[in-house]
């Protein structure tokens, strides 16, 4: 019961969405631009809101530089619209930790809003001090501010009035979405579920045609909340499922973390303990990157509850009250009133029943302030459950009726079951055996009814689907994968046969190169011995040849002879001879 309940407190996180879309980096570095040579007139305090505007999401600091430098100047110069523009910028940064100062200084813009007749500045007044009621958990203030807001958005979106281009139109219809979700979680937070799933719808129905995939997944999560805490696990968990699935898509960090969480509230209520562990972890780490001391509160809450249905009541406090830390260091009310909760169910199931009566008191005290009628149907219950330990047993009987009634009030089956339980005890021990009997009948009748078989088929079934629908998904991507592989595998072996046919063809060339130009050589080779051969068998004949005449010529010299002229022609030709031998034998 009390996880289920918890779960409403991230309602909270979804009406601190911004209304309007951001218009990135270029529309920023234009303004500064502007900025730069702007002289000290209203054009540069339209432009010091405007870069308020545009940077309120993702550095609020710079944002709420820019818009006291907006305030000042339009001060200056008695510029009254740009004092509502800067009131509003400045109301919007402060709403999430400083609700009071922005709940004073939305009026502020609103008073003027209303003197200057500026429809629009005094809907987004209405507006910021729905946002700023709901975190000081005044419910009622914040649902009345929130119709006031819508009430005027739909009127200048029927008139066309500031809606002319096709973007302003878009951000009017998103406005109004925004309205319809905040409202949607006010009275989700009141237990009036009828018409919180009618403004979650109205809202997703906008997003929808608007194609906005990350407000849809927000949509869908409300509503998946409300389900949930109905006790309608199946619708819970399908919506849950639908929502994750745009999340992981466009990877939207603020949504993921709230995912994560109520989905390990839902594994908490099968008692997989792991699991939700596993998942609460998961958004904590999230919301500790994104520096969200909310969410991390919410986180360390449902880890404690997690701890404590497993009995580790230590590590359970330990949660309990750092969560309860964080919500007083941030003003969160509601917080505050679980974390108590969460400290008196530990006390209570160490047989600290006193200690545990009065955290449940502090809870109930905090609860009839903000007027979560949800939880205060769970305060009585608890309460009127530790008086039965107590042994008193008319304490007892009296909260536990307040419980009863208003559980049926708003349809919290948990608590009406357990208001019946609780009720057939006290009977017990006041003897009153009849009525005892009557009232265990009704809670078997409501624990049947939360339980039902058909119920945790249908759960079961959808469980099933979601695995089955991730399962296909990995196979499918594995199987692309291993495709991928396969098709470089084949690639790479394609190449290396074409590689090896390549190197075995160069091989072959080579090998005919080289033996054609080895054939060359020998050939070369053989010639060159015969020509030397040849030569050597000439040398050798000219030189016999020679040696002769040599020797004729020499021996012809010798003989007596008077022709002088061929005594003379002889020696010449000895000569040459010996010459031409000496030539030949070099």
């Amino acid at each position: 019961m009390k996880k289920a309940l918890f779960l409403l407190i991230i309602i909270v996180f979804l009406m601190n969405q911004s209304y309007a879309q951001k218009k990135g980096p270029k529309k920023i570095d234009s303004l500064l631009t502007v900025l730069k040579t702007a002289k000290e007139d209203t054009t540069k305090i339209k432009t010091l809101n405007a870069l308020a505007y545009e940077l309120r999401n993702d550095n609020p600091d710079t944002s709420t530089y820019f818009a006291r430098e907006a305030l000042a100047l339009a001060t200056k110069l008695n510029y009254t619209m740009g004092i509502v523009s800067a009131y509003l910028n400045i109301a919007n940064e402060l709403y999430d930790n400083n609700p009071d100062t922005s709940i004073y200084i939305a009026n502020e813009a609103l008073a003027l809003s209303t003197k200057l007749n500026y429809k629009m500045g005094v809907a987004t007044a209405y507006y910021i001090i729905g946002n700023s009621s709901t975190n000081l958990g005044n419910y009622e203030k914040a649902l009345k501010n929130y119709n006031n807001a819508l009430i005027i958005y739909e009127q200048l979106l029927k008139k066309g009035i500031g809606t002319e281009k096709t973007g302003s139109k878009i951000n009017m219809l998103r406005r109004i979405a925004s309205t319809y979700n905040n409202i949607g979680g006010i009275y989700a937070n009141q237990g009036n579920f009828a018409e919180a799933l009618k403004n979650n719808f109205a809202s997703l129905k906008i997003h929808e045609e608007l194609g906005n995939k990350k407000d849809k997944a927000l949509d869908l999560m409300n509503i998946g909340l409300v389900y949930y805490n109905q006790n309608n696990y199946p619708e819970a968990l399908k919506n849950y499922l639908a929502s994750f699935k745009i999340a992981e898509e466009t990877q939207d960090k603020s949504t993921l973390p709230k995912l994560y969480n109520n989905i390990g509230l839902f594994y908490e209520d099968q008692g997989n303990h792991a699991e939700a562990l596993k998942n609460h972890f998961a958004s904590l780490k999230i919301n500790e990157e994104l520096g969200d001391k909310m969410g991390k509160a919410i986180n360390l809450y449902n880890i404690g509850e997690t701890y404590s249905n497993k009995g580790n009541y230590t590590e359970a406090l330990k949660n309990f009250f750092a969560a309860l830390k964080i919500s007083q260091e941030i003003g969160d009310k509601t917080g505050i009133a679980y974390a108590y909760l969460g400290i008196g169910i530990i006390n209570n199931k160490k047989n600290n029943y006193t200690e545990a009566l009065n955290n449940y008191l502090a809870t109930l005290e905090i609860t009839e302030r903000i007027g979560d009628r949800g939880l205060m149907a769970v305060c009585f219950i608890y309460i009127g459950e530790d008086y039965i330990k107590l042994k008193k047993t008319s304490e007892a009987s009296g909260y536990l009726n307040k419980g009863l009634s208003l559980a049926k009030e708003i349809g919290k089956l948990d608590c009406i079951r357990d208001g019946y339980h609780g009720l057939a005890l006290v009977d017990s021990m006041q003897n009153n055996f009849k009525q005892a009997f009557e009232h265990h009948k009704m809670y078997i009748t409501y624990r049947d009814s939360i339980v039902n078989k058909e119920a945790a088929k249908k759960t079961v079934q959808i469980q099933m689907q979601y695995e089955f629908d991730n399962k296909e998904a990995i196979a499918k991507a594995e199987q692309e994968k291993k495709d991928v592989i396969a098709l470089k595998e084949v690639q790479k072996q394609k190449l290396l046969r074409n590689a090896l046919i390549g190197g075995f063809a160069l091989l072959l060339i080579l090998g005919v190169i080289i033996s054609i130009i080895m054939i060359q050589y020998r050939e070369i080779r053989a010639i060159k011995k015969e020509r030397s051969r040849i030569s050597g068998e000439l040398h050798d004949d000219i030189g016999a040849d020679l040696n002769r005449i040599t020797m004729v010529s020499q021996l012809l010299q010798k003989r007596p002879n008077k022709d002088k002229e061929l005594q003379e022609q002889l020696v010449i030709i000895s000569e040459a001879g010996k010459m031409v031998l000496g030539n030949i034998g070099e």
